[in-house]
């Protein structure tokens, strides 16, 4: 007999043919019941939303993962995948329903790279800040040089909370989760109790690992929950547990549309003017402008008309910390902007935004000008300044902002601007 050569005999042919039989036959029962259905994701190809985290971070391995839809102690969680909807209920027990793959299986990646509970309520404050700062969910979070996804760090959120509850300090295995095809709401604001959030989260975690995708959303005492208000809920709740080293007794939710809305986070707004063109047109303006921005939803009030109402409003204790002043000026004295770049002017200004407004023709354009000199009625300015080079630059520099018009409407999209960003 040569090599790879030789004589088959009966005997060996139908033991060869036995083996092969049995081996096909195990092919097949590996496709027909085991083998979770493909899931497919939209990718978002629209800007990616960075937080960048100084952490740590390893590598990936795979596992098997099944589709499925669950319903968990007597709470409905729901999930969409692509154009396929599933939805259980349970009143005692967790049921599941399988869907098969023709052939072949389908792997979810899961990363032997894990986190510590510290790492995880780190990156949830920067989320929970970028959410508050851009009114949109980041398209991931980045834990040292591991880029968390939005799907797999809500994983990470509801893990991290129960480890919390429990005392318990292992590491988190970072695991790659699908996102719902798309998510729904109907929530009232209010309160989630400690012992509810937990209990949601249990009930999240559970259906991430049990079907690879995050739920649509999750019954709560206050109504469905969106996936993305998940994300927001859990992230306030470990941030406020990375301050103060405690789980807080509850958390306030409100609907999603809530949160991303531009208006809803607006500063209000505080209207002055020095005299122009006298007092009832002058106050006409300051009201038309109020009512303009009203129209756009923004919070909007008028602080007084006179020559100084841009310094006594900044002095009014009733002003909130987060107000956006408006100043509208007809003419640009120069000794006013440069007040506005001094210690004692910042001080009073505090956490508040002050926006100038030059109304044209009545005041002189700054924009571009070289040299602004001292107004003729300045008598407020110390003998030695003269006027103030480059106006423009000194104010954008100090940082303020400012718009020369005389369209109304221009004044007031230039105004909502500056009070939602």
């Amino acid at each position: 007999m040569g090599i790879g050569g030789g004589i088959i005999t009966k005997k060996s042919l139908f033991v060869a043919l036995l083996i092969s039989s049995l081996s096909l036959m195990g092919i097949a029962g590996a496709s027909a019941s085991d083998v979770g259905a493909a899931q497919t994701q939209a990718v978002n190809n629209s800007t990616a939303y960075n937080l960048i985290i100084n952490q740590t971070a390893n590598n990936t391995l795979q596992t098997n993962t099944k589709s499925t839809t669950q319903a968990v102690a007597n709470s409905t969680i729901k999930s969409t995948n692509n154009s396929q909807t599933q939805q259980t209920t349970v009143n005692t027990s967790v049921s599941s329903q399988k869907q098969y793959a023709a052939a072949g299986e389908t792997k979810t990646t899961i990363n032997s790279t894990s986190f510590t509970v510290s790492q995880i309520t780190d990156a949830a404050a920067r989320v929970k800040a970028y959410i508050e700062t851009n009114h949109v969910l980041p398209n991931y979070v980045t834990i040292g040089t591991t880029q968390v996804k939005m799907p797999d760090f809500l994983r990470l959120l509801t893990a991290g909370l129960l480890q919390l509850n429990n005392g318990t300090t292992t590491k988190i295995t970072l695991k790659t989760v699908a996102a719902p095809a798309q998510s729904s709401e109907n929530i009232t604001s209010g309160n989630i109790y400690k012992s509810d959030y937990v209990d949601l989260a249990k009930r999240v975690k559970t259906f991430i690992d049990a079907n690879g995708i995050t739920p649509n959303y999750a019954n709560t005492n206050l109504g469905k929950l969106r996936y993305e208000s998940l994300i927001y809920t859990y992230s306030k709740i470990l941030n406020y547990y990375q301050t103060n080293k405690a789980l807080p007794n509850y958390v306030s939710v409100k609907a999603w549309s809530t949160v991303t809305s531009a208006v809803s986070q607006a500063r209000p707004v505080y209207i002055t003017s020095d005299y122009i063109n006298g007092a009832t047109t002058d106050t006409n303006r300051i009201n038309a402008i109020v009512n303009g921005l009203k129209a756009l939803g923004i919070n909007a009030y008028n602080a007084g008309l006179g020559a100084n109402t841009h310094y006594s409003v900044l002095q009014n204790t009733n002003v909130p910390a987060n107000a956006l002043i408006v100043d509208v000026y007809g003419g640009a004295d120069a000794g006013v902007i440069y007040e506005m770049g001094q210690s004692y002017y910042k001080k009073l200004v505090g956490t508040r935004k002050v926006f100038c407004v030059w109304m044209a023709p009545s005041s002189v354009n700054i924009t571009g000008l070289a040299w602004l000199p001292r107004a003729h009625d300045d008598n407020y300015s110390p003998a030695s300044f003269t006027g103030l080079a480059h106006p423009d630059q000194y104010l954008l520099n100090n940082g303020y902002n400012y718009i020369y018009s005389g369209d109304l409407n221009a004044v007031i999209a230039a105004i909502y601007k500056q009070a939602t960003t």
